[in-house]
């Protein structure tokens, strides 16, 4: 999850943890502790360096302008109704999009609470997961509206959200969850054996019925004529989706808003001559004649992970709006950038390669501690040979 929405894993790594520590407590099996740690160290490649090194990108711009979080609360008739438009959220409660949790969500939701509670003495265990479903279901329904700022102003790192309506994430999730327990209630019943096949006609109804109830929203507002290419080819990458998340950018580079802005030459300065220039996403090279000492443009947005040489010795390049730039003699030089590791790159990649290692070595070591060996392995096939 890390690697293909780490605000998801932000918000849903501390009920992980939460409830290994539950099972960990319950079963006494510390073991369990190697799932959370297993995961982050295969994601540790992404996001280790996207968290210590996210002071050379612009990421902390995401925190503010049109992601302010004070302005995207939901209001509490939202999540029973809501307008199904093709928009986004605004401040207030009229938004572009529908923040309903889903009134089947909720009435399922205050069903299966009942049921734990009658259930309380007969399944206690079960009754108590339902309760604490419950319970997590109204804390992020709470996250959601603004009675919750004081929340989002005191825990670090709340504002990386955004959208305090990103929390219809876990809303949804435990308002299913309970809407599926109403089965298990269901047949602890006492019931003979005429009314226990009642039971899967209700399974599926509850299945057969949100999809049959909330059809009517899945109608597409307009069909646009549109191919793969028209949202892959360079300029729209370049100047419409680099727009939407730029994140990524260093924090003084300053973007080309259109084309003519793009410079033509990767290398530039006064009176230098640039010849063999060789150009890959991770390496720039070429070499550069000036008839007198001078200053050299490179535009390549800063970055600690790029390292630049002259005739095969590193250099000293300063940051500026376009790139970098660096002095250069009079004559002919070889001129090198390459996108070398950082320190934190390097660290992560090891913990990421380490993680991956164990699980394998897991999976192996698992499959043959399960096969029989020795005596009881000879017992088994004298078996398989009587039958």
């Amino acid at each position: 999850m890390i690697t293909s929405h780490n605000l998801s894993a932000m918000m849903t790594t501390p009920l992980i943890f939460l409830i290994i520590l539950i099972l960990i407590y319950k079963k006494r099996n510390f073991s369990l502790l190697l799932i959370p740690l297993l995961g982050i160290l295969v994601s540790s490649f992404y996001s280790f360096p996207a968290f210590l090194e996210k002071e050379y990108t612009n990421v902390m711009r995401i925190i503010g302008m049109n992601a302010e979080y004070r302005e995207h609360f939901v209001c509490p008739i939202q999540l029973w109704d809501s307008l199904w438009m093709f928009g986004g959220s605004a401040l207030g409660c009229v938004d572009g999009l529908s923040f309903r949790i889903g009134k089947l969500h909720i009435i399922g939701s205050i069903v299966a609470f009942g049921l734990a509670l009658f259930f309380i003495k007969k399944e206690r265990q079960k009754s108590l997961i339902v309760i604490s479903a419950v319970a997590l279901l109204l804390v992020s329904v709470f996250l959601l509206l603004d009675s919750s700022i004081s929340i989002w102003r005191l825990v670090p790192y709340m504002n990386f959200f955004q959208f305090p309506w990103r929390f219809l994430l876990l809303v949804s999730f435990f308002s299913s969850f309970l809407g599926g327990s109403i089965i298990f209630f269901i047949s602890k019943i006492s019931l003979n054996q005429k009314q226990k096949l009642f039971i899967p006609v209700i399974s599926l109804l509850l299945i057969i019925l949100p999809v049959v109830v909330y059809q009517k929203l899945f109608v597409p507002k307009e069909y646009l004529n549109k191919t793969d290419e028209d949202y892959i080819n360079k300029d729209y990458l370049n100047f419409e989706t680099s727009k939407i998340s730029d994140e990524y950018m260093p924090k003084s580079f300053k973007t080309p808003k259109v084309r003519e802005e793009i410079f033509r030459e990767k290398i530039r300065g006064q009176n230098i001559n640039v010849t063999n220039v060789s150009e890959k996403t991770n390496r720039l090279s070429a070499n550069i004649h000036v008839k007198e000492d001078t200053t050299v443009l490179v535009h390549i947005p800063y970055f600690p992970a790029w390292k630049y040489y002259i005739n095969g010795s590193p250099i000293e390049v300063s940051e500026i709006g376009v790139g970098v730039s660096f002095r250069l003699k009079k004559g002919t030089s070889k001129f090198l950038a390459k996108f070398e590791q950082t320190p934190i790159e390097k660290m992560a990649n090891l913990l990421t390669l380490s993680g991956i290692t164990l699980i394998v070595a897991g999976i192996i070591y698992g499959r043959k501690s399960r096969q029989p060996i020795g005596p009881l392995a000879r017992r088994g096939k004298l078996n398989e040979t009587q039958r």
